[in-house]
C-alpha cells in the first residue's frame, strides 16, 4: 500500500487517543510533519524541533513498510521519542530505561511483539 502523510496523521491521531497514550498530553497532528522518506536503512525517525513555533517531525520509512500492522506499531514508536521530548525524558541513549517501560507498556496493552517494537 502507497501510505501519505495524511494517513500517518490519521492513525497518529488515532493512537493518542488510546491507552497510555492518551494520558501522555502528545500535541495532534497539526504540530508535527508526518514524512515518508524512501529509506531502507531506519523504519522510522523522530526529529526534535529546537524551535517552539515549528513542529516536530516524525519520518516513517516507505520502503520498509508494506503492511499498516507495521507501519502503526513504528509511528507508536517514535511517538514515545515526541513524549521522552516533552516529558524531558530522553537522554543521548535513545532507548533508554524510561523508553523501555512505556514500550513495555505499550506492547502489553496493544498486544505487540516488543522486540519488534524496540527494534532488538
Amino acid at each position: 500500500m502507497k501510505y501519505e502523510p495524511k494517513h500517518l496523521a490519521a492513525m497518529y491521531d488515532c493512537l493518542r487517543q488510546l491507552p497510555p497514550f492518551d494520558k501522555w498530553n502528545l500535541p495532534s497532528s497539526e504540530w508535527v510533519v508526518f514524512e515518508l522518506p524512501h529509506r531502507k536503512d531506519v523504519m522510522g525517525e523522530f526529529l526534535e524541533s529546537t524551535d517552539a513555533t515549528k513542529p516536530h517531525k516524525i519520518k516513517i520509512s516507505a520502503a520498509v513498510h508494506d503492511h499498516t500492522f507495521n507501519v502503526v506499531q513504528t509511528l507508536a514508536h517514535e511517538m514515545l521519542h515526541l513524549v521522552q521530548t516533552i516529558q524531558k525524558t530522553s537522554t543521548p541513549a535513545q532507548h533508554n530505561q524510561d523508553f523501555r517501560k512505556r514500550a513495555k507498556l505499550v506492547c502489553r496493552l496493544h498486544g505487540w511483539d516488543h522486540k519488534f517494537f524496540t527494534g532488538g
